[in-house]
């Protein structure tokens, strides 16, 4: 079922650089590369049965290297419904998988980054809904992102600031591209509170974005330092009386 080839059109011929004599009756397999021969042939291991039709991509070598094709095959069958030969029609598809390639990689290194960084990345709808969460609030807050997309964003804010915030956030919305940066408690998911600052963007009408863009880190150790200099320096003070 590896199939010899018993007809190749002159672009496939062009593609492998060879003549149809030097294709014709070689098995394809051969051609394909290591790592896509068993998805090959359990394809046309796939067309022998109904619906006698199977989808592929694989990487074949060519006079340019190794280059990804993508082909759709069809059985042929004789009076007794028995396969005859399989009609493969394919198409150059590198292009394709390597701008699949960089954007898998581009991707990683963004997950990487954001899951280093201290910062989490949110997204709010206008009503406070959340739209996005960075994966690595697990990494600060705890949270999963799944625990918070698609909830209220003001329950993570402790009761005593949920006034001052909002007050915020509302007024951030009356101006297209307006920035506000707040301190406030933040809720983590053992039900502790952090102290954060959050800084929120107002791209409601940015067609990527679609909503107020927010990044925030725990600043409860800045906030306890300056908690323990204020201590401190009132001590000295009382002291030099």
């Amino acid at each position: 079922r590896e199939g010899e080839l018993l007809f190749v059109s002159p672009s496939y011929c062009k593609t492998f650089d060879k003549t149809q004599d030097e294709l014709l009756g070689k098995k394809f397999i051969p051609l394909v590369h290591e790592e896509d021969k068993d998805a090959v042939a359990k394809t046309l291991d796939k067309v022998h049965r109904p619906p006698y039709t199977g989808h592929v991509e694989e990487r074949a070598m060519t006079k340019d290297g190794w280059r990804w094709q993508s082909w759709a095959n069809t059985a042929v069958l004789d009076e007794e419904n028995e396969v005859e030969s399989i009609v493969a029609v394919g198409r150059d598809i590198n292009n394709q998988k390597q701008a699949e390639k960089t954007l898998v990689e581009s991707e990683k290194k963004h997950r990487e980054m954001i899951a280093n960084i201290s910062d989490v990345i949110g997204i709010l709808d206008i009503d406070g809904t959340i739209k996005y969460k960075s994966p690595n609030i697990k990494k600060w807050f705890d949270w999963r992102p799944e625990d918070l997309v698609g909830t209220d964003g003001w329950e993570t804010v402790h009761p005593d600031d949920l006034d001052r915030v909002q007050t915020e956030f509302f007024t951030l919305l009356k101006k297209e591209n307006s920035t506000t940066t707040v301190e406030y408690r933040y809720k983590c998911k053992d039900g502790s509170y952090k102290m954060i600052e959050l800084t929120a963007v107002n791209l409601l009408k940015d067609s990527i974005v679609s909503g107020i863009l927010i990044n925030y880190h725990d600043i409860t150790e800045r906030k306890r330092a300056e908690e323990d200099k204020k201590r401190l320096q009132t001590q000295l003070h009382q002291a030099q009386k």
